[in-house]
């Protein structure tokens, strides 16, 4: 029965510890040290294979997101600019006590 379990562990980790990986190197704090430090104790010898894997699905997920937005981005200039005017209109000092009443708007308790 371990076994069985360790095997679905396997199979699941390795699907997921992709998505783990991009989500702590889009984090700020850590990046790619985080995903070092605990790939060498995790894989050992392997971590630098662990960590290219890692860092292609990164480039991948980079470049499918710079194909789909292209066309998008070409063709926004128009929304480009009622943002602009969006923004021309808002009051610096009002916008913080507006974003509070937001929030406090939509909280759900």
């Amino acid at each position: 029965m371990a076994s069985k379990v360790v095997a679905k562990f396997e199979k699941y980790w390795y699907v997921i510890h992709g998505i783990i990986g991009i989500v702590i190197i889009l984090n700020p704090r850590y990046k790619f040290k985080l995903l070092e430090y605990f790939f060498s104790k995790l894989y050992g010898s392997s971590s630098s294979i662990e960590m290219n894997n890692i860092r292609k699905l990164c480039y991948s997920l980079f470049e499918e997101y710079h194909i789909k937005t292209k066309g998008i981005m070409e063709n926004s200039t128009s929304h480009e600019n009622d943002i602009e005017s969006n923004l021309d209109n808002l009051e610096v000092s009002n916008f913080l006590s507006d974003y509070d009443s937001f929030v406090n708007e939509t909280i759900e308790i």
